[in-house]
């Protein structure tokens, strides 16, 4: 497997996040706003090295945890461990759906109880900043499953992500999937349709893949959902291309971070 290793200079001259997302909601209980070391902030979140059982407990508990802190209606954009640092510590970053926040909420390692929300970083102004970043190494990622009584195996990106890709090979095939998940404030089964949107205006159209629905973990709302197998020409074009937006049946998402699926699928063909 190669190891993808790309640096980054980013050079502004203000660096800006919303300082309104330090604003919690009123709850039973209120959370914190501190910061515990340098650049906390701006700490990555990664879930490599934990089993699918943590993952799944983090995704299942926090959202009830939060609802003791006013946080009723949420989206979790991220969860996982933190990245880069020497004793293992958890962390969230959500977007409270009632006011459109984003927070960033340090959890307890244990419990996975909410400890404090991380405070953000403060506006630099008039001063030229240069950031050298190390881009994530994605075939680190890949999560690899092989079982050895059928000599199947499998790859796949990510859980915690809208989107992330499958891949199961056996001594005589090799299928690759994709499943998409978007959120919707209103309730349809019985559905179909996907439409994935390029940047460059192109689109790959599904029209008869089914769609799922379940009511979200937080009852904010409904989750949709799908799982289909990719073509030849679609895992090209999809290694190729940048998505921008996603549409399940009438259901629509923005993809901010379009490329990471790219270099996701990129991985899983070279493995």
């Amino acid at each position: 497997m190669k190891k993808l290793s790309l640096l980054v200079i980013i050079i502004a001259l203000v660096m800006s996040f919303n300082s309104t997302a330090q604003v919690a909601p009123v709850g039973k209980k209120t959370l914190e706003v501190k910061e515990t070391f340098t650049n906390e902030y701006l700490k990555e979140i990664t879930n490599i090295g934990l089993s699918s059982a943590v993952i799944n407990a983090l995704n299942k508990r926090v959202p009830k945890k939060l609802e003791k802190y006013g946080f009723s209606n949420i989206a979790i954009e991220e969860i996982g461990k933190v990245n880069g640092v020497t004793n293992l510590k958890f962390q969230t970053n959500i977007i409270d759906n009632t006011t459109g926040n984003r927070f960033k909420i340090r959890l307890n390692s244990m419990t996975y109880s909410p400890q404090y929300i991380i405070k953000e970083i403060k506006p630099l102004k008039t001063k030229k900043v240069v950031i050298k970043e190390n881009i994530e190494d994605y075939c680190n990622s890949i999560i690899v499953e092989k079982d050895k009584f059928t000599n199947k195996t499998k790859y796949h990106s990510p859980y915690i992500n809208p989107i992330s890709f499958l891949r199961v090979q056996t001594d005589s095939s090799i299928t690759n999937y994709m499943s998409i998940q978007v959120s919707g404030s209103t309730i349809n089964v019985g559905i179909k349709g996907v439409i994935i949107l390029f940047k460059d205006g192109t689109k790959i159209e599904r029209p008869n893949v089914e769609v799922d629905s379940k009511v979200s973990r937080n009852g904010g709302g409904f989750t949709y959902s799908a799982f289909f197998n990719l073509e030849k020409e679609e895992i090209e074009t999809l290694s190729q291309k940048i998505i921008s937006d996603v549409r399940l049946y009438i259901y629509d998402s923005e993809i901010k971070d379009g490329i990471k699926y790219q270099e996701y699928l990129k991985c899983i063909e070279k493995m």
